[in-house]
């Protein structure tokens, strides 16, 4: 409920905190809601192996429907979310569908949901406005559908605030956290790898796949960018080293030679494919038009653009891979796509 569902705290329409009287935030639950979702949750344990036994608590494996065990089941009634009763007496199945509906019938779930597919599909920081609106979506799809995530993310992505001018504000966009950095900057160039340097790079700047530091993952949603007052959550993982992590990375990749781990059997190493950018190479304006739309979806500006070409023309003509090669660095390492709009 803290971190997939409804948060702590219970949400306007628009995100933001409902306050009582006093002005202070309103818990959305409380331990003796916990305790009757814990009740609820009694008896089940993982599926029966293939050939054994069904037993009251199976060891681990994780392929088939968990195994519900009347003898380990609380069958009381459970005081749910918004005080809603759960009846004593009900088959184990009917317990549990009744306790995920009261979660997902929650006034909570749209805002709280639907901000932070917002923040990771368009914008760290978006408007109470937007929100609503997604959140409305989420309530009714426009044919009475309460959760339909198909409309939600049409919401999002076809939004004012994700397609307008807001766009050029300082404040929109999101960082590219690592993951994604490292592997949207390897595939623009058809890099060919068998991902050991790229998980490698992705730890390094801060993001160790499959690895979260706790169960809040790799960064709080509310991260508040230093000095601004924009929420900005990527950027819990950037600082000092990091940052100078993602230029070595830039350069690593560019103009480095990754071969492949001989402890590893069956490594490649990781390998761009220059082919494409080289053959543009001799033309620096045509050049700066294919990384633009490969890279930044045609968003470069005047300035950014200028200076790229100044240190492209500066390589002799006779040297289009270093030409490809140093426009590309450029590119992947300025904040313009390091922040993507």
């Amino acid at each position: 409920m803290q971190l997939f569902s409804i948060g702590v705290w219970e949400l306007k329409p628009d995100g933001t905190q409902k306050l009582d009287a006093g002005g202070a935030p309103i818990p959305s639950y409380d331990q003796d809601t916990i305790e009757g979702y814990a009740h609820v949750f009694t008896g089940w344990t993982y599926p029966t192996l293939p050939g054994a036994t069904p037993r009251k608590h199976n060891p681990k494996y994780f392929v088939g429907d968990m195994l519900a065990v009347d003898a380990n089941h609380d069958f009381t009634g459970k005081i749910l979310l918004d005080d809603a009763a759960d009846l004593p007496g009900k088959p184990m199945p009917s317990d549990l569908a009744f306790a995920i509906h009261t979660v997902f019938a929650h006034p909570n779930v749209g805002p709280f949901i639907g901000r932070q597919l917002t923040q990771k599909l368009v914008t760290g920081d978006p408007s109470p406005q937007y929100v609503a609106r997604v959140a409305a979506m989420f309530d009714n799809n426009g044919a009475g559908v309460r959760g339909d995530l198909k409309a939600v993310v049409t919401a999002i992505l076809a939004d004012p605030e994700a397609r307008g001018d807001s766009k050029g504000g300082a404040g929109y966009g999101k960082l590219r956290e690592p993951v994604l950095y490292v592997t949207a900057a390897a595939r623009a160039v058809g890099a060919s790898s068998d991902g050991v340097f790229l998980a490698q790079q992705s730890k390094s700047l801060g993001q160790d796949l499959f690895n979260a530091p706790s169960v809040f993952n790799y960064y709080p949603p509310g991260y508040v960018v230093p000095g601004t007052t924009a929420n900005g959550p990527e950027f819990a993982l950037l600082n000092a080293s990091t940052e100078i992590n993602r230029y070595n990375y830039a350069n690593a990749l560019a103009f480095g030679t990754i071969g492949p781990i001989a402890t590893l059997p069956g490594a490649t190493g990781t390998t761009p494919n220059w082919a494409p950018l080289q053959a543009l190479a001799a033309n620096p304006d045509a050049l700066m038009n294919e990384l633009d739309a490969l890279l930044m979806h045609g968003t470069m500006g005047g300035d950014m653009r200028a200076s790229i070409l100044s240190a492209v023309t500066a390589i002799p003509a006779s040297n289009p891979l270093m030409r490809a090669k140093t426009a590309y660095y450029l590119t992947i390492s300025s904040p313009q796509y390091q922040v993507e709009r």
